[in-house]
């Protein structure tokens, strides 16, 4: 994916069978670019069947872990910014927990995780709930993030964010160590 220096989108592509890539469409400009395993999103793993028996880590070019640390790719009509290669590794953090109601039952929904929410754009993961409530959210680097746990909008609960609050300054953060899996990071979610 390729954002603009000011953090906006501009356009994405996909890698061939041999993880060749091209993102058409840009203006001349500098831009930031986010390595994202698209087979670690729910939506690649439930509508394309991909098994979610993996954990690439999100990376920046070039080899960083946040937006700001990114280097900036140079553009211009005249010749395309070629090299701009990552090697992906299995040795994302995961978070893993549960979402459920005051009678223990199983809520569905979303959990986002994001090392701040001061900058959206480093967001790192999300996942959907099973229907018992569970989730994994996977391919973190390394790092101390904040959990926020988004019940399905037709339940009617609200969301909260990680350990029990609705204030994200209260937020209780969840550290994760290269290749770490924490689990227990639960929700317990209210009307």
């Amino acid at each position: 994916y390729a954002y603009d220096t000011g953090g906006n989108y501009w356009s994405g592509g996909y890698t061939d069978s041999i993880g060749n890539y091209q993102i058409k469409g840009l203006p001349p400009g500098n831009y930031k670019v986010l390595f994202y395993p698209y087979e670690l999103d729910n939506y690649a793993v439930e509508y394309y069947g991909y098994p979610r028996n993996f954990n690439y880590r999100y990376q920046w070019y070039k080899d960083k872990d946040t937006f700001s640390e990114a280097e900036v790719v140079p553009v211009t009509l005249e010749t395309p910014a070629t090299g701009i290669d990552a090697v992906m590794t299995e040795d994302g953090g995961i978070i893993g927990g549960r979402i459920t109601d005051g009678n223990g039952s199983g809520i569905g929904g979303y959990v986002y995780v994001m090392p701040s929410m001061d900058n959206p754009i480093d967001w790192y993961g999300w996942s959907y709930t099973d229907a018992a409530g569970n989730y994994q959210v996977r391919g973190l680097p390394a790092g101390s993030y904040i959990v926020l746990f988004t019940p399905s909008t037709s339940t009617y609960y609200r969301r909260e964010f990680y350990d029990n609050t609705t204030d994200v300054d209260l937020a209780t953060r969840v550290t994760v160590a290269e290749g770490q899996t924490v689990t227990g990071i639960d929700a317990v979610v209210e009307h």
